[in-house]
């Protein structure tokens, strides 16, 4: 299927924001609340999330997952568009190190795969919209909600019946929620067809795609009618417009609300933990807790240990920020560097071979099984792949050359409804 690129659509921001000159002449007095999509999940959890807006400090936490992220979208709407990856420019914006660069470099191939596969030949229509900014407010009583967010993919089923929307995410965060966000892209999405498309072109249904890129999967929503997503934000807006300024769901999302450090709630949270803990009856306690207790117990002590994993984060940059050392009568407290070397195995291997032995190369190496798995099935068509994996770590166990030792690792994983292993 060749796909085609429209590039002759209307703008719907354009008209929103002729239409939203007109409304300010009758609701100057209403304060704007921006809202953006990536927002929502966190608000759905805890409505004080949304209420930050007077505390004293506000945190964004930014990483290299995002930058790596902003970079893989960029790549994603050349290969949506059949054009060359701007692979100068990705560089030039986002500065990846090397280790960063081959990470991008798996993640485009996902993206890629996926095109090929679920949109340019799996059945959306020849025409899809990339990276559309989407402008839309949504007013009540008391404020107009600024509801702007930029679409990854959007496009119409192969019978028109549906419109489909497609979001990137590099990797799925622990416990979240998703829905919130991609449906303020429904809401978005609707608004923004209903301004560029005539009555006759409008689909019965919407639908969101989430691809979590790294892991290979998708989770796909149920097909919902236009009135269904109107209920939905309103719903949605009266829970937020609607808090009573005392309740608060501390929990794992913490780590990701900007309000954290004034928050009441992930204080007690935080006390409340470390009374338990340092309770010489804490053990007995936990020994007695039914189950769901155990279950929140372990939600919120994760969220301690990332929260305070994040704010050692924080000294340290305060200390750079003041000369790398402070001296105090308690001691000193300095920051140093320490040398990690990523080593180019392709490269190395042979200057490695002229001087160490066997046993001594072996020694200084760490094979992946997934790695190792991988090449494997690289080298079979598909449908045998899966096979010729498992016989060949049969060998190696046959072998002796691979020796199990499990871990104990705890945690909680999320059921998931709706869910497709793209590879499948």
């Amino acid at each position: 299927m060749t796909l085609t690129v429209s590039t002759d659509l209307p703008r719907v921001t354009d008209i929103l924001k002729e239409n939203r000159t007109m409304n300010e002449l009758t609701t100057a007095t209403k304060p704007v609340i921006v809202e953006r999509p990536s927002s929502a999940n966190l608000h759905a959890k805890c409505v004080a999330a949304a209420h930050g807006a007077e505390d004293r400090f506000i945190i964004n936490w930014e990483g290299n997952a995002a930058n790596v992220g902003s970079a893989l979208h960029v790549a994603a709407k050349a290969i949506i568009e059949n054009q060359e990856i701007p692979y100068d420019e990705i560089q030039r914006r986002y500065a990846l190190t090397k280790s960063e660069g081959r990470d991008l470099g798996i993640l485009i191939a996902c993206v890629r795969k996926y095109a090929d596969e679920q949109l340019h030949g799996g059945g959306w229509a020849k025409t899809l919209v990339t990276e559309q900014r989407l402008e839309g407010t949504y007013e009540t009583d008391q404020a107009i909600y600024d509801l702007g967010g930029t679409m990854d993919v959007g496009g119409f089923s192969a019978d028109g019946t549906i419109w489909g929307t497609v979001d990137w995410k590099t990797s799925r965060l622990e416990n979240a929620d998703y829905a919130p966000q991609q449906m303020i892209y429904l809401w978005l999405a609707k608004r923004w067809i209903m301004a560029n498309l005539p009555p006759k072109k409008w689909p019965p249904y919407y639908q969101y795609h989430i691809v979590f890129v790294r892991d290979w999967t998708e989770e796909v929503s149920e097909a919902y009618t236009a009135e269904q997503i109107d209920g939905w934000l309103a719903s949605f807006i009266d829970r937020i417009a609607g808090w009573n300024g005392r309740e608060y769901h501390p929990g794992g999302h913490c780590i990701y609300c900007p309000r954290q450090a004034d928050c009441p709630a992930v204080h007690a949270m935080v006390k409340a933990m470390a009374i338990a803990v340092s309770n010489e009856q804490f053990q007995e306690t936990a020994e007695k807790a039914t189950d769901d207790e155990l279950v929140g117990f372990y939600v919120q002590a994760n969220a301690v240990v990332k929260m305070l994993e994040m704010h050692k984060e924080l000294l340290k940059a305060l200390v750079v920020g003041r000369g790398g050392e402070i001296a105090t009568p308690e001691g000193v407290l300095a920051t140093s560097y320490r040398p990690l070397w990523n080593i180019d195995a392709l490269k190395a291997w042979p200057l490695c071979e002229t001087i160490l032995t066997e046993e001594e190369l072996a020694a200084a190496t760490r094979l992946s099984k997934t790695a190792l798995l991988d090449g494997v099935g690289k080298h079979y068509p598909r449908g045998q792949k899966g096979t010729a994996k498992e016989k060949f770590w049969e060998s190696l166990e046959d072998a002796d050359a691979v020796e199990r030792k499990d871990s104990l690792i705890l945690s909680l994983e999320k059921a998931r409804t709706v869910e497709t292993n793209l590879e499948e």
